[in-house]
């Protein structure tokens, strides 16, 4: 897993995690099969190959990129979603686009609520530099 806090991790220290619905602990588990990947863009094409509603794969991507236990790590990932997003851009696949688009703002909005402004920096400083915002 490297750098990165387990999905689980996330999601146990909130008082939702014994009340997970079935789709959440799919896309737990989708989240925590993708850590085990190589890196950044690996982790997110494991999201997006996965069988996951897109909404559930928005959700997959925010996990994964709050469970980064540094700043660069979260950089990394941020930057991996960038990447599938304009790759899915550039052939049309506007649905996916918005589910990565969707999974990364909402990752950054959580970083930024959960008092990770630094990482949260990161983030948007990914976004910025595509000249996404």
């Amino acid at each position: 897993m490297g750098a990165i806090a387990p999905a689980a991790a996330i999601v146990a220290s909130t008082p939702l995690q014994a009340a997970l619905s079935a789709d959440e602990q799919a896309t737990l588990d989708v989240v925590t099969a993708a850590e085990a990947e190589g890196g950044a863009a690996a982790q997110v094409a494991a999201i997006m190959g996965s069988s996951l509603s897109g909404s559930q794969k928005a959700l997959a991507v925010q996990w994964l990129i709050e469970g980064a236990s540094t700043d660069e790590q979260a950089g990394a990932l941020a930057a991996a979603v960038i990447a599938a997003a304009e790759a899915a851009a550039a052939a049309g696949q506007t649905g996916t686009v918005a589910t990565l688009g969707t999974g990364l703002g909402q990752a950054y909005k959580a970083l930024n609520g959960d008092g990770r402004a630094s990482a949260a920096s990161v983030v948007m400083t990914a976004v910025e530099k595509r000249d996404l915002r």
